[in-house]
């Protein structure tokens, strides 16, 4: 695999997006190109290290690597290649370098995936690179068709939420057990008409200050939402109705929630990386636009977890792949300290 380092300072422009009663406008910040991937890349999930190391899933090969953000002169490692599955659409840490990722059987031609096929394995990180990661099946899902966004609902449990974007609900899952059920399935989760697309796709928990309630948020591609629902701390069962958030953001992928509750998305066909404001739902596009091939197919969004990145968000593109114009999958680094509370 051939990898390019670029550093670049992108100030970029778009036309804005609606939200709800607030029009999106652009608010370009400081962008680094860490990694450029080439166009046999395209890349799906991102998660970071405790150590700030960032580890990314494939969209068209089922992969785990690593990319080491500081290091100038390339640092990209082979993690693990799940042997008889074809995507890694999750990645979740849930102890300190215990990742637990979700590899799926899927065509990124014709985005046709096969029931039943994708499973959950524990990627042991400990010690890497100077020791291998070591990898174990979980549990297989065997209704199931694409499993994606992630969620930890109790470290000490080992409860996780799994979402399956295609079948457009969220299970949940102990990963001590293999044991696992469908838990959330409403009008936000799911998808109109079926077979049409991808529903719930990022899920994250949030408890607002001051309040004594716990949420999951969730975005769903096809609708152009991101909703939450109130759950129980221990279970993750919802214990109330769901409720729109923000609206009208156009196929929004994966999603970042900050301290106050600030939203920081990908949207896809957009091409744009934006923020949208916890009070006034106000959408700022930080990077990217409809016009604008350097976030080709905005996916996935991750905050740093070092000192030195603190505030910093981290951004992934699938690239174009299967588009005429390929431009190359792209991993990337957004100065949004002035707008995150981390």
């Amino acid at each position: 695999m051939r990898i390019s380092l670029l550093f670049a300072i992108i100030l970029s422009a778009t036309n804005g997006i609606l939200c709800q009663n607030a029009s999106g406008y652009e608010v370009p910040v400081k962008v680094e190109t860490i990694y450029h991937f080439n166009s046999s890349v395209s890349l799906e999930k991102l998660a970071i290290r405790k150590s700030g190391e960032a580890i990314v899933g494939f969209d068209n090969s089922p992969n785990l690597y690593q990319v080491d953000p500081d290091l100038i002169n390339g640092s990209v490692r082979h993690i693990h290649t799940f042997e008889g599955y074809s995507v890694v659409h999750g990645i979740l840490e849930v102890e300190d370098d215990q990742f637990y990722v979700a590899a799926s059987n899927l065509s990124v031609w014709t985005h046709i995936d096969v029931l039943g096929s994708p499973s959950i394995f524990h990627v042991n990180m400990t010690g890497f690179p100077e020791h291998p990661a070591r990898v174990r099946e979980v549990v297989h899902f065997p209704n199931a068709r694409i499993l994606n966004g992630m969620e930890v609902i109790s470290k000490e449990e080992g409860l996780i939420y799994v979402g399956d974007s295609a079948l457009g609900v969220i299970n949940i899952l102990n990963v001590n057990t293999g044991h696992h059920y469908m838990a959330i399935n409403n009008s936000y989760t799911t998808i109109y008409p079926l077979d049409s697309g991808n529903g719930v796709y990022g899920i994250h928990l949030f408890q607002p200050q001051n309040d004594s309630t716990k949420y999951l948020y969730l975005s769903n591609f096809q609708q152009g939402i991101i909703a939450r629902v109130p759950i129980h701390p221990s279970s993750g069962l919802p214990v109330g109705e769901p409720k729109v958030v923000v609206s009208n953001l156009t196929t929004v992928a994966e999603f970042a929630l900050d301290k106050e509750g600030n939203i920081f998305a990908a949207l896809l066909s957009l091409n744009q990386f934006v923020r949208v404001d916890h009070k006034t739902k106000e959408v700022l596009v930080l990077a990217g636009g409809p016009d604008i091939d350097t976030y080709t197919k905005a996916i996935s969004v991750a905050f740093g977890r070092t000192e030195s990145d603190k505030g910093k968000l981290y951004a992934v593109t699938i690239g174009g792949f299967t588009a005429l114009h390929n431009v190359g999958a792209g991993l990337f680094r957004l100065d949004t300290e002035d707008m995150a509370v981390v």
